[in-house]
């Protein structure tokens, strides 16, 4: 019997990692159960940029869609706290170049637009990548 040919066969080709990219997505949905929370909350967007913010079952999404730019201290509105990131499309594991630390806790301040009122946190936006981030408690010191 002739063996039918996988794209799991060839290493060089990247569609395991969209594969691994998948199965996150899907626990992090069912993690946090996404498909039956509220609607998700707009927090930001910048057209020329192409980036968009979103928070939905206390999670905030940040999506850099821009194919050559990455930005660097990016303010991000969020509700005041800390944040450790939960996903991150550009890690080894799914095939990107690794640019972010995993384990790093963001701490929501003022920022430096002319709406000082509010918390945002700064992050480092990689050309097209995503991140998905959680309130975390804030860290005893």
């Amino acid at each position: 019997a002739r063996r039918q040919w996988s794209w799991r066969d060839n290493p060089k080709l990247k569609y395991r990692f969209m594969a691994d990219f998948d199965k996150a997505m899907i626990e992090l949905a069912r993690k946090y159960n996404l498909v039956s929370s509220a609607p998700p909350r707009h927090l930001m967007e910048h057209v020329a940029d192409h980036v968009i913010a979103f928070e939905r079952a206390g999670l905030v999404f940040v999506f850099n869609f821009d194919p050559n730019r990455s930005f660097t201290d990016y303010q991000i509105p969020v509700p005041a706290g800390h944040y450790k990131q939960v996903l991150d499309s550009d890690s080894s594991q799914f095939g990107g170049f690794a640019r972010l630390a995993f384990d790093q806790v963001h701490v929501s301040g003022r920022g430096f637009h002319q709406d000082m009122n509010r918390s945002f946190i700064s992050l480092y936006l990689p050309n097209r990548s995503a991140q998905v981030f959680e309130p975390v408690p804030a860290p005893g010191y």
